[in-house]
């Protein structure tokens, strides 16, 4: 099995910072933490099947002051722990 990785910015106001790594787990890989004035950046790779309603999650868990964008980044074999589900939903 396979599937696409997108790359992934969140953008996230320092102040309104809420808890956004209880959502971390969605993602295959983060790349980096970044601070610049009062703006966190983190950069990660996450597969889009994670990221669908990912936007209402972030907001609300930062009181709106987060956002994401994302763009399609390779294509990778889906890990077997993941394949082991979706084999025994069918």
């Amino acid at each position: 099995f396979g599937y696409y990785l997108f790359d992934t910015i969140l953008f996230v106001i320092s102040l309104g910072m809420g808890n956004p790594t209880n959502t971390f787990g969605i993602f295959d890989n983060i790349l980096s933490m970044t601070d610049r004035s009062n703006i966190k950046l983190i950069r990660a790779f996450a597969p889009l099947s994670e990221l669908f309603g990912y936007a209402t999650i972030i907001r609300s868990l930062t009181q709106g002051r987060a956002t994401f964008v994302m763009q399609p980044s390779h294509y990778d074999v889906v890990p077997n722990n993941i394949a082991e589900k979706i084999i025994g939903k069918f």
